[in-house]
């Protein structure tokens, strides 16, 4: 039984990812098109993303049989990681931005200095959203597929959350 949980946790946490990975291209697609469309794009990109996640994850687990409480519990873990994603790409695309700016800067600088800059970000960034996207996956798995013995998650919500 534990080989089935953690079959089932890493590919909770591989959809994660793969999910958070591809609003990140997605919202970065709404920033290309905000140049030639205004600032709309990517506003609506940041909210319809989740709210999408949201709505398929709920209604897949519906269909499957899952109890709608349940259901709505685990969406919300979904959108949980997303937002986080969400805030990662916003943070990431804000420093590049400065990184490309002080390149144009009249000081002298060294070019292989961004480059370690540029990796100290995004390792120290990834870090802490990849355990909080393991995190969430944990806790989806708990949701989804409690342990033997474990208080159903359903009808004690309020009292554990």
């Amino acid at each position: 039984m534990p080989d089935l949980r953690k079959n089932r946790l890493i590919s909770l946490f591989l959809v994660n990812v793969a999910s958070g990975v591809a609003t990140v291209v997605v919202i970065f697609i709404g920033f290309l098109l905000s140049e030639k469309m205004g600032p709309l794009p990517p506003l609506v990109i940041l909210a319809a993303v989740p709210a999408a996640a949201i709505g398929i994850w709920r209604s897949d687990l519906e269909q499957r049989g899952r109890e709608r409480d349940l259901a709505k519990r685990v969406a919300w873990q979904a959108f949980r990681v997303l937002i986080a994603w969400e805030a990662v790409a916003i943070v990431l695309t804000g420093t590049f931005i400065i990184i490309a700016y002080s390149a144009m800067a009249p000081v002298p600088h060294s070019h292989v200095s961004a480059g370690v800059l540029f990796l100290i970000v995004i390792f120290a960034v990834a870090v802490p959203l990849l355990w909080f996207t393991w995190v969430r996956s944990r806790r989806m798995l708990d949701l989804l597929w409690p342990l033997p013995g474990m208080p159903s998650p359903v009808r004690n919500h309020r009292t554990c959350s």
